[in-house]
């Protein structure tokens, strides 16, 4: 599977502090596909979200995305590793949608996840190319990192995470 549909878990006042420290200046870092990357990761902990994951923001303003799979990396600025197997995406702030495609670049699935039905999605961007196009811009997103496989993150999600609030 490409992604599972999930609830937002974050109580009102935590998507507040979210929104306000994606909002600071210079809060991102470009990077080469149009979608930066939260400067600081470390700085997201004042979040209190704990747990068997990395946390990070993204941004994007570009219109489109490049059509990629994700890879786990080291952050340029703080050296914190970032797994990108298998995400859990929550929108914050803007609108847009995930694509997939197959290994020839042909679009195969659509995700549809926004802040005004407080969901989100699990996604397998290490498994599949996709892409974001941003319909009403700039996109932030909210996520937790997983460096396991997509169907470990579904199993756990179900388990633990289903009917929690952070």
């Amino acid at each position: 599977m490409m992604h599972h549909k999930v609830k937002n878990i974050f109580t009102p006042k935590k998507r507040e502090q979210m929104i306000q420290m994606a909002n600071e200046p210079g809060a991102f870092m470009d990077n080469s596909y149009g979608i930066s990357f939260y400067k600081h990761p470390l700085q997201l902990d004042d979040l209190e979200i704990d747990g068997l994951w990395q946390v990070q923001m993204l941004k994007q303003t570009v219109e489109e995305s490049g059509i990629h799979k994700d890879r786990n990396r080291t952050n340029e600025f703080d050296n914190i590793y970032m797994p990108r197997t298998t995400v859990v995406s929550w929108p914050i702030q803007g609108e847009g949608i995930t694509q997939f495609y197959d290994d020839n670049k042909n679009l195969v699935e659509t995700v549809n996840y926004d802040k005004y039905l407080q969901d989100g999605a699990i996604l397998n961007t290490g498994g599949y190319f996709h892409n974001v196009k941003v319909t009403k811009g700039p996109r932030i997103v909210f996520q937790l990192c997983f460096d396991v496989p997509f169907d470990s993150v579904v199993e756990y999600y179900e388990k633990d995470l289903k009917n929690a609030w952070i």
